[in-house]
């Protein structure tokens, strides 16, 4: 295979396999993918010097066991290094991290998270100018020391334990920085402003409450807020709000901050890529989760948001009936789990890019519209757990994607639809709990082959 420049093995059930020999006479490779696909054995088995023309390396989440050093020096060795992204996470890889590791000039992702690693980060690190990302696990790792200055570009990366000396000189730059548990006690201190500007930050289930941390005032850039989980229970302070004009993320979830939300919040009015978990890049449009707090009064109108989860909280009162012409970039609305009345409004009708409605677990009544046909990318409809009444109507099935629908523990009455056989895509089905009456159609098995969770109890 000397002319191979691609090799895709990801995800495969490979027995008893261990990392080919024969991998070392590939010279021509540009990109080795090798995750999640049970190959085991030890890394020596390739000879990594030979390989100078790989750009991608990704061997994760497989039973690869020796010593790391023999990759990263193997590559190094090559008079021209290419390596623009290396990752063996997951797997068993123990010794030192060489010095050569600063000879892969052109490396912007590094990767070698949950191994049992036992060694320091070489201070050659920092001669790593184009380096954007750098995930050295969480726990797993057995990391001693703390991490030696990127000072290159006055970049700052990381989820290993994190100093505040990390990057000494300000920055100008936009910086991404993903931030984790392990090290948020060095970020809760109020007095601190950070030296560098960031866009995008993350800190998930650190503890950091009752108060917002004070520094995120001080950044100008941030694009992405996630504070899933933190304990915090003050309202959202004034300056988090004036934030949202830039933000294309926020994320509050799963704390316990209470009050109602401003009617009006301006979010980014224009979309770029963001990047959450390291290697997850998204375009979504503006993304809010707010759920899992204690948010109540009635529900907001902000014109931004494409994605809205206020999912288990307080809110009450009736849905807005202007909301499908004020949120008319909705793709999720997810409003389950709180004490919103009266009926569903029509206007959601307007929402022609809603992929997903859910309502479930509220007081809504009235007559389960008969309007569905008009919303033709809808994929998710659930509506269980309210007090909607009359039959299930024909158009239910009319979105041609729709593979979720959950109408129980509701007040349906009558006898299931014959469009339901058109419902080709639906996977989950729950309809009992209601007065609906008549036998279990024939064509229920015969038409509706994707169905896997049929939920007809009580009916």
């Amino acid at each position: 295979m000397t002319n191979l420049s691609y090799l895709y093995l990801s995800e495969n059930n490979f027995v008893n396999s261990v990392l080919p020999r024969w991998l070392s006479n590939a010279t021509t490779l540009e990109g080795l993918y090798i995750g999640l696909s049970n190959i085991q054995g030890p890394i020596s088995n390739v000879e990594w010097g030979k390989l100078c023309t790989l750009q991608v390396l990704y061997l994760s989440h497989k039973k690869i066991s020796g010593d790391k050093s023999q990759v990263v020096e193997g590559l190094s060795s090559c008079s021209n290094t290419t390596l623009e992204f290396l990752s063996l996470c997951d797997n068993q890889l123990t010794g030192q991290m060489p010095n050569s590791l600063g000879h892969l000039k052109k490396l912007r992702i590094f990767a070698i998270c949950f191994n049992p690693v036992s060694s320091t980060i070489p201070t050659t690190i920092e001669h790593l100018s184009g380096l954007e990302i750098l995930d050295l696990g969480e726990r797993e790792n057995q990391l001693k020391g703390a991490l030696p200055e990127i000072a290159a570009d006055n970049k700052c990366f990381g989820r290993q334990p994190f100093t505040k000396s990390l990057c000494k000189t300000p920055s100008t730059e936009k910086v991404i920085s993903i931030l984790w548990k392990k090290f948020c006690s060095q970020l809760d201190h109020n007095d601190w402003v950070p030296p560098f500007s960031l866009i995008e930050v993350e800190l998930r289930s650190c503890s950091l409450g009752p108060n917002f941390p004070t520094w995120l005032e001080t950044q100008k850039q941030l694009e992405v807020v996630i504070l899933s989980s933190d304990s915090i229970s003050d309202p959202i302070p004034p300056w988090l709000w004036n934030l949202c004009s830039q933000l294309q993320y926020l994320d509050l979830s799963d704390n316990q901050i209470g009050g109602n939300l401003p009617r009006l919040v301006s979010f980014k009015s224009y979309y770029s890529s963001w990047t959450v978990d390291f290697y997850s890049s998204y375009k979504y449009g503006v993304v809010v989760d707010l759920s899992s707090n204690r948010f109540n009064g009635l529900l907001p109108l902000w014109p931004d948001v494409t994605h809205m989860n206020l999912a288990n909280n307080l809110f009450s009162g009736s849905i807005p009936i202007t909301i499908g012409h004020v949120m008319t970039k909705l793709q999720v609305l997810d409003l389950s789990g709180n004490a919103f009345t009266g009926s569903i409004p029509y206007s959601i009708t307007k929402v022609k890019k809603l992929l997903r409605l859910d309502i479930s677990d509220n007081h809504l009544s009235g007559k389960l519209p008969d309007w569905w046909y008009e919303l033709q990318q809808l994929h998710v409809i659930d509506l269980l757990g309210n007090n909607l009444s009359g039959g299930i109507p024909p158009s239910v099935c009319s979105p041609p994607s729709v593979f979720w629908l959950r109408l129980s523990r509701n007040n349906l009455s009558g006898e299931l639809p014959k469009s339901l056989r058109n419902c080709n895509s639906l996977v989950t089905l729950d309809i009992g709990e209601n007065k609906i009456n008549g036998s279990i159609p024939q064509w229920f098995g015969e038409r509706l082959l994707s169905l896997q969770k049929l939920r007809m109890t009580g009916l």
